[in-house]
């Protein structure tokens, strides 16, 4: 680690862009879903960082260009939607696919600054 908060995940950080540059060569929009995480149930102590440092590689996924980026981390935060502290249940999963239809219906063409 050279002091780079993203260097745990550097080499996936870079394949999305990769992959970001590759569609958009071919006419295709890559758009990165930041899923929920249970607030409530997350363990920082087991993982410190970890949320942040995930957080800002899609930032910077999306500042590369190329990338859409939705944001659903805030998303479902009530017990009622998960099975357990990582994983959400039906009604979870109903939430988060209704946000990503409504943004793909809102949001319905990939860049044109590729």
């Amino acid at each position: 680690d050279d002091g780079d908060e993203l260097a745990p995940i550097g080499p996936e950080v870079a394949a999305i862009k990769n992959l970001a540059d590759t569609l958009a060569s071919q006419g295709k929009r890559l758009v990165v879903v930041e899923l929920p995480v249970y607030e409530a149930g997350w363990d920082e102590a087991a993982s410190p960082g970890a949320l942040d440092t995930t957080h800002e590689a899609m930032l910077e996924v999306e500042a590369a260009g190329c990338a859409e980026r939705l944001d659903l981390r805030s998303l479902v935060q009530d017990e009622r939607y998960w099975s357990d502290p990582a994983h959400v249940n039906g009604d979870g999963t109903k939430a988060i696919s209704t946000a990503v239809g409504e943004w793909l219906a809102a949001h319905p063409d990939a860049p044109v600054d590729c």
